[in-house]
């Protein structure tokens, strides 16, 4: 799954960028981002969008007739799909893909490579890059099918290389597990001088590299690998390991992601896949010298969401308690205070195993959807007055609307039925994220978690959370917001059910009253 995303997001961010009403600016890839001018074949897409510039592969494809006709056309890949050896070839060399044709019941190979008894990753990335292959296709010379001859050749090299380890059958998932020590090298040298060659190369600093390269190689490193790890009888999940380093640091450090848990990892258990619980899906490398600046400047996408995203016009015979924000008041200020506060439905219940002792273990937890947002105006003259009060409409079932916890009825979220104020999930998401951008401070109960599960990351200083503000430090206990309320202001909410608007007011009470106190 993981493998197709990645295909599908980098192709889809390009088709965006190249659309004609695409609000991006235009941002020219500096030279030495994709090219070595004492390179004689460039590295890197000298041409196109930025996208293609940094991932894309340029590969010529010939495919030759018997009667020696050959026709010629490229490929520009975004991603390649790691091609394994099958079996021994009958000369005793490895072959890479074994496919039978069309005509025949007797395998053919997809490049062979003679080699020993241990394959090299070098030789699976060649094969990978350049496979030969035979292959039915049509020749417009003879006017028919004909078994052909096809090879591959390498032009251009990316400056960030994604791979798909494309581990489909068992024989695949063996020959990882197989492979003892480190079998994929922390970094590469590749060279279009005479053909494509890809060597490993001493694991040194760059400085080290560069030094002792050969002339017309370029290093590249591993920078991330994407990881399936999965116990015997339960289902896997993904774990990413990714190397990040500081300006200041010359040696960067490798981290793992699994699930919301992140720590230092060592480079020794990155590369160990000698075990039957990991199986690899993606492999990232990215070109040694990349001008930094310019890499920083091309991951930092500049905030595109236009201000008027917030003025949404009533929908007629639609409920909602919004009211709607003005020209006049746009744009939004840095340090704008917001009261926010969210509902949820759970679209996939929890999976549990019972153990011998008679305990349960969640295998894989609650999931639950955003369904109403509400963000309330905090001073000004529509004070405690949500300018926000949105119910998303589902596109996903629904397994329990928790209405005593959310308001949320059976109904509300389909758009043939629903009296509510209906957005698609896209619309107040980006009303969110022109919020966050634009600096503005949120207020809420809870708001940490509510953030998390809503799926949007904001900075630490523009949260406010009245659960932590009214927490004792020496207690772990956080106090809920409905005892908060009777407590604090002398007020009872939540009588019957939840509701987003009178959460986001009651919360930001509470943080006015705390701050007459503090």
């Amino acid at each position: 799954m993981i493998q197709n995303v990645t295909r599908f997001m980098l192709r889809q961010f390009d088709h965006e960028w190249k659309l004609p009403t695409a609000q991006t600016p235009t941002m020219a890839i500096p030279e030495g981002l994709w090219i070595n001018p004492d390179d004689t074949q460039p590295l890197g897409h000298p041409s196109g969008s930025p996208l293609q510039q940094l991932f894309t592969w340029n590969i010529k494809v010939i495919s030759t007739c018997p009667n020696g006709h050959a026709n010629e056309r490229e490929l520009q890949p975004f991603v390649l799909d790691l091609v394994y050896p099958r079996t021994s070839s009958p000369t005793g060399g490895i072959v890479y893909g074994w496919r039978p044709p069309a005509d025949t019941g007797s395998p053919k190979p997809l490049g062979v490579l003679m080699g020993g008894p241990r394959t090299q990753f070098t030789e699976v990335f060649h094969a990978t890059v350049e496979p030969q292959q035979s292959m039915r296709l049509w020749c417009n010379q003879c006017t028919q099918y004909q078994i052909q001859q096809q090879v591959k050749r390498c032009t251009v090299v990316p400056p960030v290389i994604v791979l798909n380890c494309a581990v489909k059958l068992t024989e695949d998932a063996t020959f990882w597990a197989g492979q003892q020590g480190r079998w994929l090298p922390p970094r590469l040298a590749i060279s279009l001088q005479n053909g494509l060659d890809i060597k490993p190369f001493p694991d040194q600093t760059s400085e080290a590299v560069e030094s002792t390269l050969p002339p017309h190689y370029q290093p590249y490193r591993v920078v991330a690998i994407i990881s399936e790890v999965k116990e015997e009888g339960k289902s896997g999940h993904l774990v990413a390991h990714i190397q990040c380093q500081d300006k200041k640091d010359t040696s960067p450090q490798w981290y793992v992601f699994n699930n919301f848990l992140v720590r230092k990892t060592t480079e020794a258990e990155v590369f160990q896949f000698g075990v039957p619980w990991r199986t690899p899906t993606t492999v990232i490398l990215s070109r040694e010298g990349l001008d930094t600046e310019a890499a920083q400047e091309l991951a930092q996408l500049p905030c595109q969401v236009n201000p008027r995203v917030l003025i949404t016009p009533p929908q007629p015979g639609r409920e909602t308690q919004a009211v709607t924000v003005t020209p006049e008041e746009l744009p939004f200020t840095k340090g704008t205070l917001c009261a926010l506060d969210g509902e949820f439905v759970m679209v996939d219940k929890a999976q549990f195993e019972v153990r011998s002792d008679g305990t349960r273990s969640i295998i894989r937890p609650n999931r639950l959807s955003l369904a109403r947002v509400s963000v309330v105006h905090c001073q000004g003259p529509h004070h405690y007055q949500p300018f926000i009060d949105d119910y998303i409409k589902t596109t996903v079932p629904v397994v329990d609307y928790l209405t005593a916890y959310s308001g949320i009825a059976d109904g509300d979220l389909q758009p043939s039925t629903s009296r509510k104020h209906l957005l698609s999930r896209k619309t107040v998401y980006k009303k969110l994220r022109y919020l966050v951008d634009a600096g503005c401070v949120f207020v809420g109960h809870g708001l940490t978690k509510d953030l998390r599960t809503i799926n949007i990351t904001v900075p630490p200083e523009q949260i406010i959370d009245t659960a932590n503000i009214y927490r004792f430090e020496d207690r772990g206990r956080y106090i809920s917001l409905k005892f908060l309320v009777w407590c604090v202001l002398g007020q009872s909410i939540q009588q019957l059910s939840h509701n987003s608007v009178q959460d986001a007011v009651a919360s930001l009470r509470l943080y006015e009253e705390w701050r007459k106190l503090d």
